[in-house]
């Protein structure tokens, strides 16, 4: 995340600021609070339940071996509770406030 998006008039936006003689990025809007998510597992589970799958798959020989029929629907079965958990539990993620981006001094 940007404290500030910067201001694009071209392809090369810094190009075109030198070249104006600006040391620094022109920013598009003011400082404002930064939303950001909390920390999640549940991006990993996901993963691990679709690599599960794609195993599964993988090694089924168009369904004539049941085990590896099971071990997809396994894998599908971790996706989607945890996807269906990632939607259901509310998370409202915390707040980086201006004030604590003044401080700091970064730039655009």
């Amino acid at each position: 995340n940007f404290k500030q998006l910067p201001f694009v008039r071209g392809l090369d936006p810094f190009w075109i600021e030198k070249r104006e003689g600006n040391k620094e990025m022109t920013a598009a809007e003011p400082v404002g609070d930064i939303h950001m998510p909390n920390p999640s597992f549940s991006p990993f589970v996901i993963s691990f339940g679709l690599f599960i799958a794609a195993f599964g798959a993988m090694y089924m020989q168009g369904g004539k071996d049941k085990f590896w029929l099971l071990v997809a629907i396994i894998g599908l079965i971790i996706t989607f509770g945890a996807m269906f958990l990632r939607s259901v539990i509310d998370d409202h993620g915390y707040h980086i406030h201006k004030e604590d981006l003044e401080d700091k001094g970064g730039k655009a």
